[in-house]
Parts: C-alpha cells; structure tokens; sequence
C-alpha cells in the first residue's frame, strides 16, 4: 500500500473555499434566520443580498462580517489560550521585529501582547481551517485537500507513519504567527486517535532532500534542513 500522497488539487484553492463556505451558509439555522430579520429592514432585497454577499467573501471580510462567518462555521475569535504574535518591523520589543516575509506589518493599534481575541489576519486564517475541517474526511486525500484549503498550495504531502501517526510536509513558507496558530490551536486536520508526528514547511528549492522528490528539492551543500515545527 502506497503510504504517501502528493496532492495537486487541480480547482482553485479560492473557489473551493467560497463554495464550502456558500455549503455551511446554506445549511446554516442561524444565518437563515440573521438573513430574513435583516431583510425585513430593506425595501429592496436584492440589493441587500448582494451587499451581503460582497462582504461575505472570505478573503474580503472584516470585523463584524468575519464574526458573522465565524457564527456560521462554529469559530469564535475568542479563543482559550493568549497567543503571542509577531510583527515585521525593527522595534525593541519581543512582538516588533520579525523579518521580511515572517510576520505581517504592525497597524500601530493592535495590542502588542499575547490576546486570545485574533485580529482579522490570524481569525481570517483560523477561519479557513474551520471551513475546510467541517467538510474534510480523514482520508490521506480528503487531508491533503483541506491542508491545500488552508495554506492555498496544492503542493501538499501527507505521509503515514505507523498505524497512527502522520508526517505533513506544505510546500511553501509560512510565517511565524501561522505556525503559532497552528500549534495553539490545532488547526490541522487528521483521524481520531492519529496524532501528527512531524509538520514542516519550506520552499522546495531551498530546501534539502532528495533529487528524485516530486517537490524539486535540493542536493547536500545547496538546500537547507527543515525540521518540524
């Protein structure tokens, strides 16, 4: 039995996730019923149907709007534990300081502590991961499929370790905040009773490995070692 699994999903990533959200929305009491209260409101429905569609694209939305796909897929950005992020910048302080493509820029008024309310950026992350988790299936596939959802890659590899345990390679960098979300959270998708043994993220190129991998890796001497995150 062939134990790993490269995916290219062949549809965009963008359009699979409007349509698993358009999914949630449509089998959602709540919104049905947000929906009809707000319509009442309006003389013309049709504009405000498409008001809220405009501001339900998920790459777009922002505060209340985020909040209200939140309400939708079962994720608050209230979430248990504080999380310390970081931001691209030179500061002195331990949040302002990350280097040029780790770290989002700081907008002078998001709170520099660790917070267990996420800001847009991180919620709107969180957010995918939850859309992606509601509709996966705990198959190598299904797995690689919302991982692609999630990190909008299709350059995806999930490997069997054992009877229950799973290596997760994503062929792209991600920033420090994703992987502390990703740590604090448990955002990445597996079976019940499987455990995720490594997680790595790299671009290919740079990165050491074999030179038959279907991800262009490269030799001793050029690519760096990724560990697990």
């Amino acid at each position: 039995m062939n134990t790993n699994f490269g995916y290219r999903y062949p549809v965009s990533n963008f359009y699979r996730d409007q349509e698993l959200l358009a999914n949630q929305f449509c089998e959602s009491e709540n919104f049905a019923i947000w929906l009809s209260e707000k319509m009442r409101s309006y003389d013309n429905a049709a504009d405000w149907l498409l008001y809220v569609e405009e501001n339900l694209d998920i790459y777009k939305a922002e505060k209340y709007w985020l909040d209200l796909i939140g309400l939708v897929v079962g994720q608050s950005r209230v979430v248990p534990n504080a999380i310390p992020l970081v931001y691209f910048g030179f500061g002195d302080t331990p949040y302002v300081g990350a280097g040029f493509g780790q770290a989002r820029f700081w907008n002078g008024v998001e709170p520099l502590a660790a917070s267990s309310i996420l800001e847009d950026p991180e919620y709107r992350t969180v957010l995918l991961a939850k859309i992606a988790v509601n509709y996966a299936d705990s198959s190598l596939i299904g797995i690689a499929e919302s991982l692609s959802i999630i990190f909008n890659t299709s350059l995806i590899d999930v490997r069997k370790k054992g009877t229950a345990a799973l290596s997760i390679y994503i062929a792209k960098n991600l920033t420090d905040n994703e992987k502390a979300l990703i740590n604090e959270l448990d955002l990445l998708p597996s079976a019940a009773g499987v455990s995720i043994d490594k997680k790595s993220a790299s671009i290919p190129e740079k990165t050491f490995g074999f030179g038959d991998s279907r991800f262009n890796f490269s030799g001793f001497g050029v690519g760096k070692f990724v560990g697990s995150f």
